[in-house]
């Protein structure tokens, strides 16, 4: 768990820095915007992934493990620098 000023936050870690908090909630909502008007399932398939998890990551609950990070840049032709590393 993650706690900053009260707030408690999931993480697959149980050290994160502030820096990759901002991170995390700024990647969801790239990942928002790239999905667009397209269905989650339409994109979760895409990806290989469950619409669930695209969900979760979308909306921070959780991070993405690095090869799934590589399937979602590839399908919206972004570099996982560019979603996850802002």
């Amino acid at each position: 768990m993650y706690y900053d000023g009260g707030e408690r936050k999931q993480t697959t870690s149980s050290v994160v820095s502030r820096k990759e908090m901002q991170y995390m909630d700024e990647s969801g909502a790239i990942l928002k915007r790239l999905r667009g008007k397209r269905s989650l399932e339409e994109c979760a398939e895409g990806i290989g992934i469950t619409a669930r998890a695209l969900k979760s990551y979308e909306n921070n609950e959780r991070r993405p493990r690095d090869d799934v990070k590589v399937k979602i840049a590839g399908y919206y032709g972004k570099s996982v620098k560019y979603i996850f590393f802002r």
